[in-house]
């Protein structure tokens, strides 16, 4: 039956688009690693949800809401030790889909700046370069909660409620725009200084791995900022 349905145990790897866990002995650290690098295509399913996508042909995960979601990351061991630690929206660590809500917004509107200290990226701890970078997957996480989630919000600056306005709801294309229009503001603004080597790859990388596996998934899609790597 399973054969049928076209799954097979195989290794994880980025091509993998799912997986099924049980309620114990489970990897779960290569599970945290594929959820690093395949987050915006990838689906979890519990066993029990899964066996019943067998049996009906119908995906769970595509009509499971929030409050569903709580409860099966609250009682499941396997799904709480891989996402019982955020706050963000649970739905979202299940099946990556962006807010029925997301709509076209002015993506030619200037985009304003902040010192680089005041932005809700680095407040939620996000730092490249040589010496207090953190590892690709480590970026990657904060990038994705600040794409999924509440972001901080900057203080002391006259434009701040403009500025905070720009990055959106969460889990929608504007959100994605202005996490995206940062990254490429940066590799713009620091590209031809020597001592920003690791940083501008770093930022490229990193906008390169948003626009592979978050920006397939927005609904409204504008147009990726240039990489100037």
């Amino acid at each position: 039956m399973l054969k049928k349905k076209r799954v097979y145990a195989v290794s994880l790897k980025p091509s993998v688009q799912a997986v099924v866990v049980g309620r114990s002995n489970v990897d779960t650290a290569s599970i945290k690693e594929w959820l690093g690098e395949t987050y915006a295509a990838n689906k979890v399913y519990p066993q029990e949800l899964f066996a019943l996508y067998v049996l009906t042909g119908i995906d769970p995960l595509e009509a499971i809401d929030k409050k569903h979601a709580d409860h099966w990351v609250r009682k499941h061991p396997v799904l709480h030790e891989l996402f019982g630690d955020t706050d963000v929206d649970l739905t979202w660590s299940f099946l990556a889909t962006t807010e029925q809500t997301d709509e076209e917004f002015d993506e030619d509107q200037e985009v304003i700046h902040l010192p680089e200290g005041e932005s809700p990226l680095v407040k939620m701890g996000y730092i490249v370069g040589t010496h207090f970078g953190l590892p690709p997957l480590e970026r990657r996480e904060i990038l994705k909660r600040a794409f999924q989630g509440k972001i901080p919000r900057a203080t002391n600056h006259d434009n701040i409620e403009e500025y905070m306005k720009q990055w959106g709801a969460p889990r929608t294309s504007q959100r994605l725009w202005r996490i995206a229009k940062h990254l490429a503001g940066q590799i713009y603004l620091k590209r031809r200084n020597p001592t920003m080597d690791v940083a501008v790859s770093e930022w490229s990388e990193d906008l390169r791995w948003l626009h592979k596996h978050i920006y397939p998934r927005v609904r409204y899609r504008f147009r990726w900022p240039r990489n100037f790597d």
